[in-house]
Order: structure tokens, then C-alpha cells, then sequence
């Protein structure tokens, strides 16, 4: 974050989302906005749903609405919905779609997706590829494209929110990598950060992790 600010990037923060009840959704808003508290986002912040685990349609809304409201509660920043197309045609409902914005996953041709079945008319940025590259980074990274309507209309510090973690009993989590993994996916399914598992399994290249790996 700091980095990215002295060298001027647009900046946005999204939260993968694994929630399977409500009270979970507003807990995890809550994280996340304790998160970025003080910080100033660019863009507007994101959430990322799409491992439901057996829930059914109804509860799923459920859970990604109370999750984008609490974070708005809290941030008093809008929220966008991070999809692939098939849930935001088949799970995603027209409520939560005017709730926030789409940022549509798909790796087909995404000019021509006008006339879809979605919960939305529209999408404001679109995830093309996993299989980019930026110089300075390395292996495969995703590559979006936005239009103007993924800025924020107010750019200003985020509200300060206490981390509801802060008095939570720790525990020791024995995790074993799957192909496909990353630390920044591993860290937000158990709400760390990249840098406290990387100094706990003393691993000097956050971007090497391997399958097996505990």
C-alpha cells in the first residue's frame, strides 16, 4: 500500500469472502474494514463471493448483501461484486445487483456479452486473463481493464474500525498447499496477512509456495 502511493497507482481493496452464514458475512465485513481502516482507496472496494460450499441461492444473497451493506456501514465507501458469469446469472439476484456494480471474471471474447441473462446490464471492469505478466512480478497474475465507474466518488480516509480479531483466543493451523494456491489466498481464508505466514514458516519468497507444502 505504502509503496503503491509513493509511486502514484490507482489503488482498490477486495475481500474474498467466506462466509456461510450471516453472522460470518458481518463479522468478516468487519475485518476487512478494520483492514483498511485510515487508508485511502481509489477505487471502490470489492467483494469477492464465489465458493458457497452446498448453500443454497436465497442464504447466498443473504450473505453477500449483509457482507456489502456492513461494509459499507463501516467504510462509508461503495461496493462491488467480483463474479464469473455463470453466478451472476444463476445465483446472483437482481436485489444484489443493484445493491453494487459488477467486475465481471471471463476469458472469452467480453465485448460480446451484451445480451447475457445477468442480474446486471452492464459490467464495469472485466478479469480477461489469470495468465498475465508484469514486469517485477513473478509468475502468472490476473489482468483486468475498468472503465471510468470503478473510482470512488469520495476518495477520503477510510473510517478507523478496532479489529474484532484483537480478542479472539489464537491458534496453531496446519495447512497443506494445493495446486493453485497462493499466500495471499491462503492468508485471506484465515484472515493473516501474507507477511505474519510468511515470517512464521520462515519462507523467503512469498511468491514461491509449492503443493504439499505444510
Amino acid at each position: 500500500y505504502e509503496n503503491a502511493k509513493a509511486n502514484n497507482l490507482k489503488l482498490g481493496f477486495y475481500h474474498f469472502l467466506t462466509a456461510t452464514t450471516v453472522e460470518e458475512a458481518e463479522q468478516q465485513a468487519t475485518f476487512f474494514a478494520s483492514v483498511i481502516s485510515r487508508k485511502q482507496a481509489d477505487c471502490k472496494l470489492a467483494m469477492d463471493y464465489e465458493q458457497f460450499d452446498g448453500i443454497d441461492t436465497q442464504l447466498i444473497n443473504q450473505i453477500a448483501m449483509a457482507f456489502m451493506q456492513k461494509v459499507e456501514e463501516l467504510t462509508k465507501k461503495q461496493v462491488i461484486i467480483y463474479s464469473d458469469l455463470y453466478n451472476s446469472e444463476s445465483t446472483f439476484n437482481s436485489e444484489l445487483a443493484s445493491q453494487g456494480e459488477l467486475w465481471l471474471a471471463y476469458y472469452g471474447d467480453y465485448r460480446n456479452l451484451e445480451n447475457t441473462n445477468s442480474s446486471w446490464n452492464t459490467f464495469i471492469g472485466v478479469q480477461y486473463t489469470d495468465k498475465g505478466s508484469v514486469a517485477g512480478i513473478n509468475g502468472n497474475i490476473d489482468r483486468d481493464l475498468f472503465t471510468e465507474e470503478i473510482f470512488l466518488d469520495d476518495s477520503s480516509e477510510i473510517p478507523n474500525t478496532e479489529n474484532p480479531n484483537d480478542s479472539y483466543n489464537t491458534e496453531t493451523i496446519y495447512y497443506t498447499v494445493k495446486r493453485g494456491d497462493t499466500l495471499s489466498r491462503i492468508a485471506s481464508l484465515y484472515g493473516t496477512t501474507v507477511e505474519e505466514i510468511a515470517q512464521i514458516n520462515g519462507i523467503q519468497n512469498v511468491n514461491l509456495i509449492y503443493p504439499g507444502q505444510v
